[in-house]
């Protein structure tokens, strides 16, 4: 049988079943109307976009179970030449996507034979081991199908040039040496050749497939009719499902054998309700388990497929059958779904949200603005691109407060640290900054503002009291200002949020130890959102305390990120959010797609949206028409004064549960490893995506239950991703702090958890050798002692104890 997959179309990377490309299946999928509909469509339009849609085969490739890579294929012994009408074509030759018979007109042409001998022709063709020859989609090219010759791919499409006049049709595309180059299928009456590209007694007969049209309950999405492909495809797929380790086909046997064997004839009907009914919930209530693992007692696909929907769709129960339980629990089959829902969240625990050698991947949806961008990102740049947003975003969404579940006021308030080696592309954060043009507009306003202020406090003498300083909102820094400028300016924003962006962090170090002394604990007090402030006898110089709210944006090398967190342990690295972009020394240049223009809309309707929530009115003065405005005019009080609008509360009591569960599983990951890392990093990761949350509350118009869900697994991707970034960066150094004579210990890169090396019984010698072993400094005592606190041991012996996870 020739390996040749079919996929859905040239996007898919999966096979679009797990059935190798028969006969019949190709012959069906060329007559099918559907596809001959696109094709004309395609010869009538000449939108080649359309070809999206058709289905394609991979006949030179074979990639088994892995996905559709060229790395991954083996040949299958099939060249594909692939000529377009794109080349220089004799003039003598007709042009057949015009002739009236174009399928004669190119049996002439590779011939040369006008007098159309086509017998001689098709003799050709075989002992050339041609076995297909087609019209493109397009119907202006020409493929054919040739088994490769000893000499090799190159050597065969030369030959193949050479013996049949291809010259003559077009210019040969140059990728036909891809062994991952996907065919799109045509109709019948595209292909002009097709003999021997699959030599195998047909599975199912044509007549056959198109007779059998089977509906039931298919995922969303997918054709509602199903053929009996499809059925035998699920049948095979699930033959050897298990129920707690036990095959489903041999439970059902057993219980047959003890309840009176086969069924008589005219029982058998029933019969069969009355199994699938019985064995529906131990199959997850899916028709494809039940039709794969019961005994169809000699009816029809048809007729058992059409039984199992129709009893699994209506009726539905959650509740095993008492006689099936009671015949699963005597043999031991049965297990408490309870225990098995526990023991899989264990799993879940160890498996996923331990690992901190993994980013997990982004969520399949994600909320507006986030999606767009990180949709043109490329691979490298996806997650750093949502790093980057969100301090952007948490300036523009400056008016919404939200109580923690402690009952604690928080905002949009972030920091986040692109860090990555010299010319790996960081300078991205530019493609976003745009997103705060109308603040930038209103800031350049009023710093004229000030700048005509303050010369005309120059002209002044200093008997002659002039007007009060203009209080203005300026919310966009740079990192050097002074810490008494910061301040005024943070009272005249009123609550809503500055922004403060440095492309070289050696930028933002230098100005935070030479304007006005070291801003660290300033920083720390921004993030949390407190007061802050300073007194002086300076007429000239703010004084008084005022609540900070910053959002910072910074990008450095490691050394440069490594040079500026010395301490550790002073608060602050936890309040970052760290993300690394990966090193492009060598690697080949990753485009960013261009943003389409509607979805360059939708985001200006976001942004629009979003300037109404925090001002009372838009920007009316143009920056650029300030050379014809009067300095009089820059001191009084303005129309374009800002006016806030009043900050909105908004209720997240649906995002406490989901953050509450993610801290608890951090939480006995952290103890069960005793890695302190962890159990600081986690509570700053889960309050960033509870403010992430709030964020996103404001990205949409409405919040529903359909939001709600998006918002959720955002934040707690979000929320992993910082835990395993803040680990990756800094947890071995948190680990270390006590001078470097400490390993740090945990399921991390660092090494196992002294847990799970110990035995399910275990002494207290044991747990200070595996100690020891790993240079694990925390007494063993307190280990112990924690372990039991958080019910991870029971005490069996004077000395001896047991995990309690782990079954006697």
């Amino acid at each position: 049988m020739m390996k040749i997959d079919v996929y859905q179309n040239k996007k898919s990377v999966r096979p679009f079943t797990s059935w190798r490309c028969s006969a019949d299946m190709h012959n069906y999928l060329a007559e099918n109307g559907k596809i001959a509909d696109i094709c004309r469509k395609i010869k009538a339009t000449g939108d080649m976009s359309l070809k999206d849609g058709l289905p394609a085969m991979m006949p030179m490739g074979d990639v088994g179970d892995l996905q559709r890579k060229k790395e991954n294929c083996e040949p299958t012994g099939l060249v594909m030449i692939d000529l377009d009408n794109k080349g220089e074509i004799a003039p003598e030759v007709v042009r057949w996507w015009e002739a009236e018979d174009p399928r004669q007109t190119i049996l002439d042409v590779m011939a040369g034979m006008p007098d159309g001998d086509e017998a001689g022709f098709r003799k050709l063709l075989e002992d050339y081991h041609v076995v297909y020859i087609g019209i493109t989609p397009s119907f202006k090219g020409v493929r054919l199908l040739v088994h490769c010759h000893a000499q090799g791919m190159e050597e065969t499409l030369e030959n193949c040039a050479k013996t049949f006049n291809l010259a003559q049709l077009g210019q040969l595309d140059p990728v036909c040496t891809d062994l991952s180059r996907l065919s799109y299928l045509v109709p019948e009456e595209y292909i002009i050749y097709e003999k021997g590209l699959f030599d195998e007694a047909p599975v199912i007969s044509l007549e056959a497939m198109r007779r059998y049209k089977v509906t039931g309950k298919v995922a969303k999405g997918e054709n509602k009719q199903r053929t009996l492909f499809d059925v035998q495809e699920s049948d095979e797929k699930y033959a050897d499902y298990t129920y707690n380790g036990k095959l489903v086909r041999e439970i059902v046997q057993e219980w047959m054998e003890e309840n009176g064997g086969e069924p008589a004839p005219n029982t058998r009907h029933n019969a069969y309700n009355e199994l699938v009914l019985r064995f529906r919930n131990i199959c997850d209530n899916n028709p494809e388990i039940l039709h794969a693992v019961l005994p169809k007692f000699g009816h029809s696909d048809e007729e058992t497929w059409n039984q199992c929907t129709g009893l699994t769709q209506s009726n539905k129960s959650t509740k095993i059958d008492y006689l099936l339980w009671k015949f699963l629990a005597d043999r031991g089959y049965w297990v408490d779904p309870k225990s098995k829902k526990k023991e899989k969240e264990e799993e879940e625990q160890e498996n996923a949200l331990d690992n901190t050698e993994k980013r997990m991947p982004l969520p399949a949806t994600l909320p507006p603005i986030f999606r767009q961008y990180v949709q043109a990102a490329p691979p490298d740049f996806k997650v750093p691109i949502v790093f980057a947003l969100v301090p952007i975003l948490g300036t523009l969404t400056s008016h919404l407060r939200a109580d923690y579940f402690d009952d604690m006021e928080q905002s949009t308030t972030f920091t986040s640290l692109i860090f990555a080696p010299p010319s790996s592309g960081k300078s991205y954060i530019k493609r976003i900054m745009h997103l705060l043009d109308n603040i930038a507009d209103r800031d350049e306003l009023n710093n004229e503002r000030e700048r005509i202020y303050a010369k005309s406090e120059v002209a002044r003498s200093n008997n002659d009291r002039g007007q009060d300083a203009p209080h203005v909102s300026v919310r966009i820094v740079k990192p050097i200002i002074s810490i008494p400028e910061l301040l005024e300016k943070m009272r005249d924003n009123k609550g809503h949020h500055m922004f403060i962006m440095a492309e070289e962090l050696d930028t933002f170090k230098k100005a935070n130890t030479t304007t006005g002394g070291d801003k660290s604990d300033m920083w720390r007090v921004a993030w949390d959102n407190g007061k802050y402030g300073q007194y002086f006898k300076s007429v000239r110089t703010f004084k008084g305390e005022v609540n900070l709210y910053l959002n910072m944006l910074f990008t450095c090398t490691p050394d440069q990120m490594v040079k500026f967190f010395r301490n550790v342990e002073d608060g602050l690295v936890s309040r970052f959010s760290f993300c690394e972009v990966e090193n492009q020394l060598f690697a080949p240049f990753q485009a960013w797609k261009k943003i389409s223009k509607q979805e360059q809309l939708r985001i200006q309707n976001v942004l629009n949206r979003l300037e109404m929530l925090n001002y009372v009115t838009p920007l009316k003065v143009d920056p650029k028409d300030f050379v014809n405005m009067k300095e009089s005019d820059f001191l009084k009080d303005a129309p374009w004064e800002v006016e806030w609008q009043p900050h909105q509360k908004v209720d997240m009591e649906w995002m406490y549960k989901p953050l509450l569960n993610w801290l608890e599983k951090q939480r006995l990951l952290a103890a069960r490893e005793m890695n302190e890392a962890r159990d600081m990093f986690r509570r700053r990761a889960s309050l960033k995506a509870f403010r992430l949350a709030l964020l996103c509350t404001a990205l949409y118009p409405k919040v529903g239950k359909k939001e709600q869900r998006v918002i959720k697994d955002f934040s707690l991707w979000f929320a992993e991703t910082d835990l395993h970034n803040s680990l990756s960066v800094f947890g071995e150094k948190y680990n270390n702090r006590d001078g470097g004579k400490k390993e740090p210990t945990g399921k991390s890169k660092f090494g196992e958890s002294v847990y799970d090396v110990l035995p399910n019984r275990f002494t207290r010698a044991d747990l200070e050798l595996q100690a020891r072993k790993m240079q694990l400094l925390t007494p063993v005592k307190n280990i112990l002692y924690n372990w039991k606190r958080f019910g991870m041991i029971v005490k069996r012996d004077k000395n001896e104890w047991q995990k309690k996870d782990v079954k006697k």
